[in-house]
C-alpha cells in the first residue's frame, strides 16, 4: 500500500511540475475607431498563429470584431502579472494601448478617463463547438453600462 501511495504522489509531482500553465502573453490589435463586442475563437483550422520578437499571440481583430486564432485555448497562471495589452491602431506607423477598465484606477480620475476607450472583460470558456474570448471596448464615459456585469 505504501508503494501504491508513493506511485500516485511521483505521478502528482510530474504532472504538477511538468506542465508549464503559464499563459502566453498576447497582443491584440483593434482596427483604428473600434468601438463594440470582440470574440475571439480559440483553435481554429487555418486560424492566426502569428507570434512577435517576444513570443507574445498576436491576435489581429476584424472590422467586426472577430478572430480566429489557430491558438488553443489556455487556462494557466498569469505570469507575468500583465500578459494581455491591447492596441488599437492610429495610422499605419502609430499605435496607441488601450487599457483594461479598473473601476479603482477610473474613479481616481474619472474626469479625465471619461473621454479614453477601455476594454471592459465579459466571458471567456467554452460553447460547442468553441472555446472561446469576448470583450467589448467602449468610452469610459459609458462605465456604468459594465460595472454591473
Amino acid at each position: 500500500m505504501k508503494n501504491f501511495v508513493f506511485y500516485i504522489l511521483l505521478v502528482r509531482c510530474f504532472i504538477e511540475f511538468g506542465c508549464n500553465n503559464t499563459l502566453q502573453c498576447e497582443r491584440h490589435f483593434l482596427p483604428k475607431g473600434y468601438i463594440g463586442d470582440v470574440m475571439i475563437y480559440y483553435d481554429q483550422i487555418n486560424g492566426q498563429h502569428e507570434t512577435d520578437k517576444s513570443g507574445c499571440a498576436i491576435y489581429n481583430i476584424s472590422l467586426g470584431g472577430k478572430c480566429l486564432s489557430g491558438f488553443p485555448f489556455k487556462q494557466g497562471t498569469a505570469i507575468p502579472n500583465v500578459t494581455v495589452k491591447y492596441f488599437e491602431f492610429i495610422d499605419k506607423m502609430r499605435v496607441e494601448q488601450l487599457q483594461e477598465y479598473e473601476p479603482t484606477e477610473y474613479y481616481a480620475d474619472s474626469i479625465k478617463n471619461q473621454h479614453k476607450k477601455y476594454v471592459y472583460f465579459i466571458a471567456s470558456g467554452y460553447r460547442p463547438p468553441n472555446y472561446y474570448s469576448e470583450y467589448f471596448v467602449d468610452y469610459g464615459i459609458n462605465h456604468k453600462k459594465y460595472d454591473n456585469r
